[in-house]
């Protein structure tokens, strides 16, 4: 017996009837039950994913794209996150984008919601090799996925074309007989259509749409031959904004613009741009809710450029290719050099127009420096959809002797061509002060033959002990007599030898040449071991032009580099055995002052073909 709420329940008694009236349920709540199960069964979560990675080719070139597309398959998927791509330093994700489809179906009166989302992702590899883009993964309802790894090949050159444009899922191709003229297109235009050589003009390409867009592909750009090109479109992101075009409605958007240098005159063509467009098709019937997607390739039309020569009549000598408006400036790194240090001699040009095709202005010859070839330092900057920035020139000066020196002004002209002239600018004079680069002539140990005496002592003369003995039959004697002259004949040459090395200057430094040589070798030799860099190529030149300086009786150290040529061809050497060492002379000086030019050769090497050229002589 059980007690509720002061009622007694027997456990034997009978149980009451139910009353069908107390049970039923209305229309309405019948329809909001079955509306409920309905969207149960539609917005429950798939207990499993289907995800997948895989690429448009496994064989790409270096400068193209690959393209890595990631699926996610699955029932109830529309708050899917993004994958998580692995970290790789061998590609360089490009631009991305994501398509979705779905589709509903009622099986065994249960409906389903079966979804896939395309995570697309393009990659332009950074070297060549054998790569693997690894393991993708995705966490979701504390679950987590991972794809295959994929292997791709990166191989120089291009393998036959662009990549092909990956289609989101349910896309199709355009069918035959769809026309979409006036509706998508790509128009390409031109600041200028006549035009200077070296003058700037800017293309931009634009896509004009009166369709639903679902998905852009990155565009092709042209190839734009006979022009230098200076991208100025770098962000990837697409803006639509309205626009009236023939009196009719259009989204446009900028999908590419560039800076056009024409390098050559005549009639240059502006090659068209193309872009795949994932374009939504209207439903074609009563079941085609949703409407299909249709990938649509949309090109824009060539555009011609008249382009005029700069005129030859009032061009300056001191033109070095500059097509628009500029200015220069020169500094010195500083005022002195003490013990032959360098300075540096920088000269910017700055301006807009045609700033990476500005070559080296000339520095005249001074004597008493050597200028070396410059460093190229550039900075391209944008604004406007104008080019401007700067070219730093830095020449490295290595004074030869001591003195106050003089740069002259550096002139440089431009054509401008808003008035069709040229125009010069220059810069103003430039002087410092060179001490303590003489060199010290060759210190020579002087020697010769000192006489510190002779002491004679008495001998008590004891003739009776005097004995006559005959030298003539002994035949030691003779050779005795022999050896005696032959240290008398040296030790005259040696004195001889000693006081001409003392009273003639050249021939004590032609006599010592190849043993002062020798030594520098050995000090080069040295810091070649220690890897010593510097010190290598700053001891590999002075022995070069020591040795020819000794050997020769030259000042290489007061001479500029042509004088020193002059003088080494006068004295009957080998001309290109001599351009030989002074190349090396050169490429010593380039190495120490400006290694950011310096040719990619093997210093042992060029130590061995110095010494080898040396020895030659």
């Amino acid at each position: 017996m059980w007690k509720k709420t002061g009622k007694i329940l027997m456990a034997n008694s009978k149980p009451q009837a139910l009353n069908p009236k107390q049970y039923q349920i209305s229309k309405s709540q019948f329809f909001k039950i079955w509306t409920t199960a309905i969207l149960l069964q539609v917005f429950a979560v798939a207990a499993e994913l289907n995800f997948s990675a895989s690429v448009d080719r496994s064989t790409v070139g270096l400068g193209e794209q690959v393209v890595l597309t990631v699926t996610v398959c699955g029932e109830n998927i529309g708050n899917i996150p993004t994958p998580e791509l692995p970290s790789t330093q061998d590609f360089t994700v490009t631009n991305r984008s994501s398509s979705q489809s779905t589709s509903i179906q009622f099986i065994n009166g249960k409906m389903t919601q079966q979804g896939s989302i395309s995570f697309v992702y393009y990659l332009s590899p950074v070297k060549e090799g054998n790569f693997t883009i690894g393991v993708c993964k995705l966490t979701y309802d504390g679950k987590t996925y991972e794809t295959q790894p994929v292997a791709v090949q990166v191989i120089k050159g291009s393998t036959g074309g662009p990549p092909a444009t990956v289609a989101p899922p349910g896309t199709t191709p355009v069918e035959p007989g769809t026309s979409l003229e006036g509706e998508l297109m790509v128009i390409a235009t031109v600041s200028k259509k006549t035009v200077y050589q070296g003058e700037q003009v800017t293309a931009e390409y634009n896509l004009y749409s009166r369709r639903n867009i679902n998905d852009l592909s990155p565009p092709k750009m042209p190839t734009l031959n006979g022009f230098w090109v200076e991208p100025l479109l770098t962000s990837g992101r697409i803006v639509f904004k309205p626009l009236t075009y023939n009196n009719k409605p259009y989204d446009v958007a900028v999908i590419g613009k560039s800076a056009l240098f024409p390098m050559s005159s005549g009639k240059l063509i502006v090659d068209p741009l193309s872009i795949v467009v994932a374009v939504v098709m209207p439903p074609r019937d009563f079941f085609d809710v949703f409407g299909t997607i249709q990938n649509v390739t949309v090109e824009s039309k060539p555009v011609t450029i008249t382009v005029l020569p700069l005129p030859l009549q009032g061009r300056p000598p001191e033109f070095n290719g500059g097509v628009g408006s500029f200015a220069i400036s020169a500094s010195l790194s500083r005022a002195s050099s003490d013990n032959g240090e360098p300075i540096d001699l920088k000269v910017v040009i700055n301006g807009t127009g045609n700033i990476p095709l500005i070559e080296k202005p000339h520095i005249p010859s001074i004597p008493g420096i050597r200028i070396l070839e410059p460093e190229v330092k550039e900075n391209i900057q944008t604004a406007n959809d104008i080019i401007k920035g700067t070219n730093e020139f830095r020449y490295p000066i290595l004074p030869q002797a001591d003195g106050n020196y003089e740069i002259p002004s550096i002139r440089i002209a431009y054509f401008d061509p808003k008035s069709s002239s040229y125009k010069t600018v220059e810069t103003g004079k430039l002087v410092f002060v060179a001490t303590g680069t003489k060199q010290a002539g060759l210190t020579d140990n002087q020697g010769g033959l000192k006489v510190l005496g002779t002491d004679i002592r008495f001998t008590k003369p004891d003739a009776p002990s005097l004995q006559n003995e005959s030298f003539d039959s002994d035949p030691r004697l003779w050779i005795l007599y022999g050896i005696s002259a032959a240290f008398i004949a040296a030790a005259l040459f040696f004195r001889n030898r000693q006081d001409r090395l003392a009273g003639d200057r050249a021939y004590a430094r032609r006599a010592q040449c190849k043993r002062a040589l020798n030594k520098w070798l050995t000090k080069v030799m040295h810091h070649l071991k220690k890897q010593q860099v510097n010190e290598y190529y700053a001891c590999l030149s002075q022995s070069i032009q020591n040795y020819l300086g000794d050997r020769y009786n030259l000042e290489t150290g007061a001479l500029t580099r042509d004088r020193l040529k002059s003088a080494c061809v006068q004295q009957g050497i080998d001309p290109q055995c001599l351009q030989q060492l002074l190349d090396i002379i050169d490429h010593c000086d380039q190495a120490r002052f400006s290694p950011a030019i310096t040719a990619t050769k093997d210093p042992g090497e060029l130590f061995k073909v110095a010494k080898k050229l040396l020895k030659a002589l």
